[in-house]
């Protein structure tokens, strides 16, 4: 009993966290907003999380399991392999559309906190590549898709959409991008077919 009520103080402290982060943004906020937002004293946060920047790690990996649950739960209901690869392809970019807006504050001090983004980032980019490795292969088996290296193919897509992420989410380009991706979606599904 007392463990599922220490997780649930831990999630409250994280959704606590999270919203004094995007009223004040990352470098403003202290534990001490924190401990006060939640109404409970600052060292209840010490017991759950070493500083602000682990409690930031905290949601920004809580937030990445959440994505992979949603994209592997929609993927599990298509069938065909075009039609997995424009969702993939439609989910990040509403993804972006949505974390970019949620988390504005971060944009001030995105090159402060790259290197744990980006270490956040690889994990799930490599569950990631995995989700797309079997949409791949999937097509390939049912001859929809030519048969071509789909370690280089994954390795190839991941890096575009990276490139096209990064980019967009610092200049919150949203209109531009979301034609870019679906012109390249098109082209992308069109190399891919028998």
């Amino acid at each position: 009993m007392k463990k599922a009520k220490s997780y649930k103080n831990k999630e409250y402290y994280l959704e606590v966290a999270r919203k004094v982060f995007f009223s004040l943004g990352y470098k403003k906020t202290s534990l001490a907003d924190i401990a006060q937002a939640a109404r409970r004293a600052k060292t209840g946060i010490y017991y759950y999380f070493r500083s602000k920047s682990d409690i930031f790690q905290n949601i920004i990996e809580q937030e990445a399991k959440k994505v992979i649950k949603d994209l592997e739960q929609k993927l599990s209901v298509i069938d065909d392999p075009i039609e997995k690869v424009k969702f993939y392809f439609q989910f990040r970019l509403n993804h972006l559309k949505e974390a970019t807006s949620y988390y504005a504050f971060l944009k001030k001090d995105v090159l402060e906190h790259l290197p744990l983004i980006e270490k956040i980032r690889e994990r799930y980019e490599k569950i990631e590549k995995e989700i797309l490795s079997s949409i791949l292969s999937q097509g390939i088996k049912q001859g929809v898709f030519k048969d071509f290296d789909v370690e280089k193919v994954t390795e190839a897509l991941a890096k575009l959409i990276r490139g096209i992420e990064i980019p967009h989410f610092i200049e919150d380009l949203h209109f531009s991008m979301e034609q870019e991706m679906m012109i390249l979606i098109d082209i992308f599904v069109a190399g891919l077919r028998k």
